[in-house]
């Protein structure tokens, strides 16, 4: 529910958010100086972020090492769950190609989340500082899928499979057990490795 720092603005939206963790700074600043970190870190985010900015998404805040993009809010955008794993699979390809121009040994790597469904769309904060950002179980559960993930990895809720199985390769996972659920939630994992521009063609309807 809206708490008293929630802007009277708020709506409920439907969104995909992604949440992209890249590991490997840990080590990396064990062997490098701070400022060199802190260049490669910098042009890490730049460079995620401007694939968030190509497929229409938001970039929403950095947390730590992980990024938080939103596709369809606050601007709606078409097929925004495509756009996001269009966004992820990229962010993937960019990152592997970062790691060569940098040298980068061992490499940084990233797993994903990506769910879709409602969200709480607003201004949030206090009477200073108030950001723009989103809040609901539908976040939640894409912050659990990109822990769940392994490295390297892209894993979706089900209602962003339910909107792009059409145009994309899946794997079904075991239920996973994920922290602040009390059922097993049914993912997948996002096999395909290419972008998709075109419109996904009707499907079945299969029982999960």
């Amino acid at each position: 529910m809206p708490t008293e720092s929630t802007d009277r603005a708020s709506e409920r939206r439907q969104a995909t958010v992604l949440f992209a963790d890249i590991s490997g700074f840990t080590s990396m600043s064990e062997r490098m100086d701070p400022e060199e970190v802190t260049t490669v870190m910098n042009g890490c985010f730049r460079l995620m972020e401007s694939v968030v900015r190509t497929h229409g998404g938001t970039v929403d805040k950095y947390i730590g090492d992980c990024i938080m993009a939103l596709f369809g809010v606050p601007t709606a955008i078409e097929n925004a769950p495509q756009q996001a794993l269009n966004s992820a699979i990229e962010m993937r390809h960019r990152l592997e190609e970062f790691n060569r121009e940098h040298r980068l040994a061992p490499p940084l790597k990233v797993h994903t989340g990506i769910n879709t469904g409602l969200v709480l769309a607003g201004h949030v904060g206090g009477d200073v500082k108030r950001d723009f950002t989103v809040m609901g179980d539908a976040v939640n559960l894409a912050s659990r899928l990109k822990d769940a993930a392994p490295n390297g990895t892209i894993y979706v809720g089900p209602e962003t499979y339910h909107a792009t199985r059409a145009v994309f390769e899946f794997r079904k996972l075991k239920p996973l057990t994920l922290k602040g659920k009390e059922q097993p939630v049914q993912s997948f994992e996002l096999l395909s490795d290419a972008e998709q521009v075109h419109r996904a063609k009707p499907v079945r309807t299969e029982r999960m």
